[in-house]
């Protein structure tokens, strides 16, 4: 890599290889193409997720407005690690908590403890409280961060990325320049 470049990780790039690693009969294909950052179109479902979350933020879902009322929406936030940038876009920052609003098909407890959103974003801000806001029901799952947890899940993806000869995938394909380090914004 050249001097200005800096390496990153998104939760989205976390998720994808939490998803493989966690979920049983998990198709591999899916996190090395995105490893790979292989464009796929847009699903009915994320689109569906994306409008969810504008009705959200126009205050058109009553059952979130004490969560989301005032805070601030879509909020870049980055945070070296090592020598590794994490960045991520947060839904809803509040002083105290950070929200993520969440769609799917079947919402079950716990469905998002295995993700990396209130891993990394804590870790970012400093605010330790994050909470998943699911569905039109508004369900909430609720985590509290505790130090290092952010760090052992990076450390443990790239030990993964080393283990199986796709650390120079990585490398090559999810970096930033310092100036666009620099535009992307920081928490």
């Amino acid at each position: 890599m050249c001097n200005d470049k800096i390496n990153y990780i998104s939760p989205s790039l976390l998720n994808s290889w939490l998803y493989m690693v966690n979920t049983e009969n998990a198709d591999s294909q899916d996190f090395i193409d995105y490893l790979h950052r292989i464009e796929k179109p847009t699903t009915d479902a994320q689109k569906f997720g994306i409008d969810f979350e504008n009705e959200v933020y126009a205050g058109n879902k009553p059952l979130y407005n004490e969560y989301v009322k005032g805070g601030l929406y879509q909020v870049k936030v980055s945070k070296m690690y090592k020598d590794i940038m994490l960045l991520g876009i947060i839904d809803v920052l509040q002083p105290t908590c950070i929200y993520d609003v969440k769609t799917t098909k079947i919402y079950v407890v716990g469905k998002y403890g295995k993700t990396s959103q209130h891993l990394i974003y804590p870790y970012c801000t400093g605010i330790k409280n994050f909470a998943y806001l699911i569905n039109e029901e508004c369900y909430v799952e609720s985590y509290t961060y505790k130090d290092g947890e952010a760090e052992q899940l990076v450390d443990d993806f790239i030990r993964y990325l080393q283990k199986t000869n796709l650390f120079c995938v990585w490398q090559e394909n999810w970096y930033k320049t310092e100036k666009e380090i620099e535009n992307y914004g920081t928490f």
